[in-house]
């Protein structure tokens, strides 16, 4: 179906996340899920923005974020990064979110 793609497999690739609120560091706080991209060498060497991640925030320490990804994999993987490091950080959902659940009327799809 149309409305659940991309959440229910699991897979990063589907969901728009350019469409996802910006993340600035003040929202940057222990348990908030974020998106994100890193720059990484490709085989020709080249820098490029890799493919969009997902990690919850599991400690802070000024820019630095250790961050548990959430891969392809059932694996979590631990990462530390700096704030500077991440391009495009989109908030997914922030830890009083996740807390209480409103029982709202669902957001409307995307065009």
């Amino acid at each position: 179906g149309v409305y659940g793609k991309g959440v229910a497999d699991g897979g990063a690739g589907e969901v728009d996340f350019e469409s996802t609120p910006p993340l600035p560091l003040s929202a940057v706080a222990k348990g908030v899920r974020i998106a994100y991209k890193l720059l990484e060498l490709q085989s020709s060497w080249e820098p490029a923005p890799s493919e969009w991640r997902i990690g919850v925030v599991t400690e802070l320490n000024g820019e630095r974020i250790t961050l548990a990804e959430t891969g392809g994999s059932s694996e979590q993987e631990e990462i530390e990064v700096s704030f500077d490091e991440m391009i495009d950080p989109r908030l997914i959902s922030d830890v009083s979110s996740q807390q209480r659940h409103t029982h709202g009327p669902p957001p409307p799809p995307p065009p």
